[in-house]
């Protein structure tokens, strides 16, 4: 008989049949309150949130250790590189192999990781390779060269998962974050971000992360669209 593995949602507590030893997946949908993870632009004036995914989507969004910043740097002129990307202190980010971003009129080139991209079903775990960051979701040239988590040059249409390799108490810890790219527009420009359906982590040191889909989390893709479209009226 195969080992009982729990899964925790919000205040639920599921469990599910699993090769792995018993350990349990705590799962945070973005719901009631919705956590808006306000990105970073660099500028100081603007506030920032960091993401947690130990904690539910209450959170203050201050800055700590397990804290995930959102980071956008967007090119200054043509010749330069814009980006999104996730950071944190105490995580790593699964990974691909980098990708060389040349721009041939100035001569300006970068290596970017991008996130690697999970699906239902698979294993966040030691299989992986995990590197400090950032971990890229979008890169660009306007203009030119771009490409997004996955390896396509167009937003992905549905929701992605980045897996993470957690630091808690000098242990490694396993884990998540569903994303879903979301189309909009600020003074007439043309822009996709990523907004956090759900996170998870596994609360067991040394055991994968299932990448499995959270209930209710369909929902969440228009709360995500009608927060964002309040912080731009």
């Amino acid at each position: 008989m195969r080992p009982f593995r729990t899964i925790t949602v919000a205040a639920m507590t599921l469990p599910l049949v699993a090769a792995a030893a018993s350990a349990e997946l705590t799962i945070f949908n973005n719901g009631s309150p919705y956590f808006e993870w306000r990105i970073d632009n660099g500028a100081d004036f603007e506030p920032v949130d960091f993401l947690d995914p130990t904690q539910d989507s209450s959170q203050s969004g201050a800055e700590s250790p397990l804290g995930i910043r959102y980071r956008n740097n967007s090119p200054e002129t043509s010749f330069s590189l814009g980006y999104q990307s996730l950071s944190a202190d105490a995580i790593r980010f699964a990974g691909e192999e980098p990708v060389s971003f040349y721009d041939p009129d100035s001569n300006y080139y970068d290596d970017l990781i991008f996130a690697q991209l999970f699906s239902v079903g698979d294993l966040v775990g030691p299989g992986a390779d995990f590197n400090a960051g950032p971990a890229y979701l979008h890169g660009y040239f306007f203009g030119g060269q771009e490409q997004f988590i996955g390896g396509a040059t167009t937003p992905p249409a549905g929701p992605v998962f980045v897996g993470m390799e957690l630091t808690i108490e000098g242990q490694v810890h396993y884990g998540w974050i569903q994303l879903q790219a979301i189309n909009s527009s600020a003074e007439g420009v043309f822009f996709i971000r990523f907004e956090a359906l759900s996170w998870a982590y596994e609360t067991q040191a040394g055991v994968a992360a299932a990448v499995v889909p959270a209930p209710g989390v369909v929902s969440l893709i228009g709360c995500a669209g009608a927060a964002l479209l309040r912080r731009r009226r």
